[in-house]
């Protein structure tokens, strides 16, 4: 009697264990069900996430802009992508740079006419974000080009190499007429925009690889009398000048973004111009080309007219 019990309380001590094993199998494959679920759910948010992100950027041809291109230098310890050299200008605290630029934002307000200082007690603030990447901007327009600088001169050579082909790029030469520049050193033409231009420059040849070429070759042409990198640097002008006088403030704000924005409306610019100049290649004289850069900065005092830039880089292929 006694053996049975015991085999009997052995069968359900068994009974037990393996409804315990079975109850735990079961919320094992619970957990690797959920696991899997959510996974899928992730995978598809992130889908909708890039396909949104996609319809945001609607003034782009290039939908991925904002993740600027790795183009063949960027692999090149002797060469610098748009993204690695704007994170480096990013990471300063641009103190005296900011001192500079309130004396400058002071003096604009004075000349402002009453009615648009009026406006402007009515409209709203910006967001920090924006605030904070539209003064990043206008401090880079106040940091000198300086070719001791490891990232400035890595800039500067990195355009010289993607335009010219060319495997070497001295510090100082009279090979920097080649892409544009007026003396033996960048410098000079650079005091404006600081290093703006240079950046500008940079993420036009490294977003749009084909379309920056086409136009070098526009201004190679023995016809044209006008400066490749002068140009540039002058269409970076009309940008901050635009940007300093709040002038994109509406833009900014729709795509809760500075930088692209104001990188795509200088790319737009650029589009305008080689439109004229394609229509005149055999009169591409210096009073022209001015004539023509001077035109289209006339033509960018409405939010329409903006807008119709920023729509050109849609015409890119």
């Amino acid at each position: 009697m006694f053996e049975k019990n015991i085999k009997e309380d052995k069968k359900e001590n068994n009974n037990n264990f393996s409804k315990y094993i079975d109850e735990e199998e079961q919320q094992e494959k619970e957990k690797k069900r959920k696991k899997v679920k959510n996974k899928n759910i992730k995978a598809n948010l992130q889908d909708e996430f890039v396909s949104k992100k996609g319809e945001e950027n609607e003034y782009l041809g290039n939908k991925n802009i904002k993740i600027i291109i790795d183009d063949d230098y960027s692999n090149n310890n002797e060469t610098i992508n748009f993204k690695t050299a704007f994170s480096y200008f990013s990471s300063f605290e641009y103190k005296e740079e900011q001192e500079i630029i309130e004396n400058e934002l002071r003096t604009n307000k004075k000349k402002k006419s009453l009615l648009k200082k009026i406006c402007e007690c009515f409209w709203n603030k910006l967001p920090k974000n924006i605030i904070k990447e539209k003064n990043l901007i206008c401090y880079i327009t106040k940091v000198n080009y300086d070719d001791d600088n490891e990232i400035h001169f890595k800039i500067l050579k990195t355009i010289y190499l993607f335009f010219t082909k060319e495997k070497e790029c001295l510090k100082k030469g009279n090979h920097w007429e080649k892409i544009g520049f007026q003396s033996k050193t960048p410098k000079s033409d650079l005091r404006s925009v600081g290093m703006l231009a240079p950046l500008q420059i940079l993420y036009f040849l490294c977003a749009y690889p084909s379309f920056s070429l086409n136009v070098y070759r526009l201004f190679l042409d023995k016809n044209c009398e006008w400066l490749f990198a002068v140009t540039l640097i002058n269409i970076t002008q009309i940008c901050y000048h635009l940007l300093r006088d709040d002038l994109l403030d509406n833009f900014f704000l729709k795509k809760n973004d500075v930088v692209s924005v104001f990188n795509e409306l200088y790319v737009g610019i650029i589009y305008n111009l080689s439109q004229y100049l394609e229509e005149n290649k055999d009169n591409l004289t210096a009073e022209y080309v001015g004539e023509c850069i001077e035109k289209i900065k006339n033509h960018m005092n409405t939010n329409n007219e903006i807008e119709a830039i920023l729509w050109n880089t849609k015409k890119i292929s």
